[in-house]
């Protein structure tokens, strides 16, 4: 909880948190506390994200993609007879304009990698 605690009350002997009455197996002292994990670093988390991003946006759409939005109640990707590279990864290039349309996308695979761009 850590020392500048404010929901923290000291009652004789008894100790609460928000009003809750912590019992004595529920408590360590400070120099028995081992953290078995690390928490998690956002700012390293989302540079990662932002790498991943920028590695996926300089690809271009796989060979072989169909992709076909001419029916807007009927827009499909089908994946079937692209190339995949050497990771094992299928990219489509799509204007985020359909993207942001309320019809759904129909597509033969579970995932790809989008590339979306705005015209």
């Amino acid at each position: 909880m850590g020392k500048d605690s404010d929901n923290v009350q000291k009652q004789g002997n008894q100790v609460f948190v928000n009003g809750d009455h912590l019992h004595a197996k529920d408590l360590r002292k400070e120099d028995e506390i081992h953290l078995g994990h690390k928490y998690i670093d956002i700012d390293r988390e989302f540079k990662k994200l932002e790498l991943n991003s920028n590695s996926f946006a300089r690809n271009k759409q796989s060979e072989g993609m169909q992709v076909n939005f001419n029916d807007m109640n009927n827009r499909y990707i089908d994946v079937s007879n692209a190339k995949k590279d050497e990771f094992n990864n299928i990219y489509v290039d799509l204007d985020a304009q359909y993207l942001m349309a309320p019809q759904p996308i129909t597509r033969n695979c579970q995932i790809f990698c989008v590339n979306r761009f705005f015209s």
